[in-house]
């Protein structure tokens, strides 16, 4: 009686075949679900804010009519209560910090989407190593999913019209400290304007073409990206520069 059987050098030829199709497919999967994992948690963090915006709003009245801005006040103030008068109130499980550096921060650089460094600027929480945005007194929101909120209340525009343009910038980092700390895949800036009638958005205006926010989101503004996946149906398209 014969008993037919795979000789070794096919059996090694055949796991050589399936290491190199391995070797092809697994870096595209990999990327894949890291994709769907930076859009479902964009998702939920979108949602969280805009569910505690709404409640303020059966409270407040309508977002285009709230209090943004207090020329009295610093910019780090009125950023601290605008949060705790529309936002901290409506959200669960959450500790508030106000403070130069991100509360637990421990040596995190936080990147641009093309891999450099994010400067830090007035209007920049997640930036250089653990953020320094709005001196010493930046307003910190930190949910018990990892989630990191920062918002950012300021006046926008020129002294033709007088810089009468009052906005609220949240910016998120959606899972905390865990990498890749990254503008555009782990971190994001939402926003509240006259350009987006005070809904919570993406990018800066509801009228921007996609081909507009995908050259935001390539060239890292901080909006471009947000907006391009909320666009596109709350997906990240081949196109997207990830």
């Amino acid at each position: 009686m014969k008993i037919k059987a795979f000789t070794m050098a096919e059996v090694l030829i055949t796991l050589g075949i399936i290491g190199i199709i391995a070797a092809m497919t697994l870096p595209s999967l990999i990327q894949k679900y890291q994709k769907n994992l930076a859009v479902n948690q964009l998702k939920v963090a979108y949602s969280k804010l805009y569910n505690a915006i709404l409640m303020a709003e059966a409270n407040y009245g309508e977002a285009k009519d709230w209090i943004y801005f207090d020329d009295s006040l610093s910019v780090s103030d009125n950023s601290w209560n605008w949060a705790n008068r529309y936002l901290v109130p409506y959200l669960q499980n959450l500790n508030v910090y106000r403070d130069s550096k991100l509360h637990g921060c421990k040596n995190i650089t936080y990147k641009k989407i093309d891999g450099s460094t994010m400067e830090c600027t007035s209007v920049v929480g997640f930036c250089s190593v653990c953020g320094s945005a709005q001196g010493n007194n930046m307003t910190q929101i930190h949910l018990a999913d990892g989630t990191i909120v920062i918002p950012l209340v300021r006046k926008t525009g020129d002294e033709e019209n007088g810089y009468n343009t009052q906005q609220v910038e949240i910016d998120i980092d959606t899972n905390g400290y865990k990498g890749p700390n990254t503008w555009g895949k782990d971190v994001f800036r939402l926003q509240m304007n006259q350009y987006t009638n005070y809904r919570l958005w993406g990018g800066s205006a509801y009228t921007h073409t996609r081909s507009i926010m995908l050259r935001e989101c390539s060239n890292g503004a901080l909006a471009g990206c947000a907006g391009l996946i909320m666009s596109d149906g709350w997906e990240i398209k081949d196109d997207y520069p990830w």
